[in-house]
């Protein structure tokens, strides 16, 4: 195969997996600052992949991940992660981003 197609192909396939990337960052709710703090971390394998933390927020309470917000707290990291339950509630879970550890979880009220 020619090096300009096998360059092409590259290239296309970089592409389609970095907007993959960027779309399913965005359907999380996490923004560009906080998603690159994120990635660097978990490249450096000193926090869980998104996928085990909203994994874990859903087993503290079952229902639909609405907003994924990353916050470093001191030396801490955390994911908060907005819920809505079947009943139509909505739950701030709170996960460690390290350990999976779910932080606390609170009942959000429109106030």
């Amino acid at each position: 195969m020619p090096s300009t197609i096998r360059t092409l192909i590259a290239f296309v396939v970089g592409a389609a997996v970095a907007l993959g990337g960027i779309w399913a960052a965005h359907e999380t709710g996490l923004m560009h600052s906080e998603r690159a703090v994120a990635r660097k971390l978990q490249k450096a394998a000193e926090i869980l992949p998104l996928e085990q933390i909203h994994a874990k927020a859903l087993e503290a309470k079952p229902g639909r991940i609405i907003e994924t917000d990353f916050e470093v707290k001191g030396d801490r990291y955390t994911y908060e992660v907005d819920v809505l339950d079947a009943q139509g509630v909505f739950w701030e879970v709170e996960i460690n981003a390290k350990t999976g550890e779910l932080v606390r979880m609170k009942e959000e009220h429109d106030d």
